[in-house]
Formats: structure tokens, C-alpha cells, sequence
């Protein structure tokens, strides 16, 4: 019965341990994705607005 005890205490631990290096391992995940996902919009962002710059300053030499 003890030993009964001991497995089922033991498995329920693993299976916590388990559980929880999983969902940690979900959330940085997730939260490696996420800054990724923002690394990308900002450089998207900022060459954005480089390539408009340039633009505009071409425009305004081509006009003058």
C-alpha cells in the first residue's frame, strides 16, 4: 500500500514537472515569436519609411 502511495505521489509529481516545463517551454515560445514577429514589423516599418524618405528627397531634387 505504501509503495502504492509512493509510485502514485511520484508519478503526479512528474507529471507536474512535466506539465510545467511544457507550458514554459510554450511561453517562451510564444514569446520568441512574438519579438520576432515585432523585430520584423519594425524593420518592415523602418525600411518603410527609409524607401519614403528617399523618395520624397528624389521627388524634391527632380522638381528643383
Amino acid at each position: 500500500m505504501i509503495s502504492k502511495l509512493s509510485l502514485i505521489s511520484k508519478l503526479s509529481l512528474i507529471s507536474k514537472m512535466t506539465l510545467i516545463s511544457m507550458l514554459t517551454l510554450i511561453s517562451k515560445l510564444t514569446l520568441i515569436s512574438k519579438l520576432t514577429l515585432i523585430s520584423k514589423l519594425t524593420l518592415i516599418s523602418k525600411l518603410s519609411l527609409i524607401s519614403k524618405l528617399t523618395l520624397i528627397l528624389k521627388l524634391t531634387l527632380i522638381s528643383k
